[in-house]
């Protein structure tokens, strides 16, 4: 009968154990992300991002007060280094007075200075040419130098053919735009 007792009195403390441990990792797991996994020694040094930002957006403007380029993001993360991870970012800027451009990607970096946009992930420039469409999967923007690169595949559309390249260079104030290396078209004749 002691022996029964004991067994019963080892098991109710296993029990509330087990009960403790799984409190303290729903708690410090579960309950603030949703997601349960297991804690690394120090969460902070993992954690990158010191602010996240919802529909993010930047304008600079000409002396004039006239719109020079806007960006805009679904959402962001502030860097602890100061750059700006954006999640599905948007670019529109101007060739001249009456002309725009776009260039939309899934993800982006903006440089802690503000002065450069990296853009990745199925990056679509409409407009730069006219009725042109670029895809790459990286581009950069300089914001200051109004320049624009890629070193990656680029595939540039027309409606009535394609050319192909690896690299991109273009110089926006002085509208030009040259392909690099391994320079292929199709074009239909009309």
């Amino acid at each position: 009968m002691t022996t029964l007792l004991l067994r019963k009195q080892t098991l109710y403390l296993i029990a509330a154990f087990i009960g403790l441990v799984g409190s303290v990792v729903y708690l410090t797991q579960y309950g603030e992300s949703g997601k349960l996994g297991i804690a690394p020694a120090s969460v902070e040094a993992l954690r990158d991002a010191d602010s996240y930002l919802l529909q993010p957006s930047g304008t600079k403007y000409n002396q004039d007060g006239r719109v020079i380029y806007q960006w805009r993001a679904h959402s962001a993360e502030r860097l602890a280094s100061g750059e700006v991870r954006l999640n599905q970012p948007f670019y529109t800027g101007l060739l001249d007075a009456q002309r725009e451009w776009t260039a939309e990607a899934s993800r982006g970096v903006l440089a802690a200075d503000g002065q450069a946009l990296n853009l990745s992930d199925e990056v679509i420039v409409r407009e730069l040419i006219h009725q042109a469409r670029i895809d790459t999967d990286a581009l950069r923007i300089d914001l200051h130098s109004n320049q624009v690169t890629t070193e990656r595949p680029v595939r540039l559309s027309l409606p009535s053919g394609h050319t192909t390249s690896v690299g991109l260079r273009a110089d926006l104030a002085q509208q030009q735009l040259e392909l690099l290396n391994q320079v292929r078209g199709v074009y239909v004749l009309p």
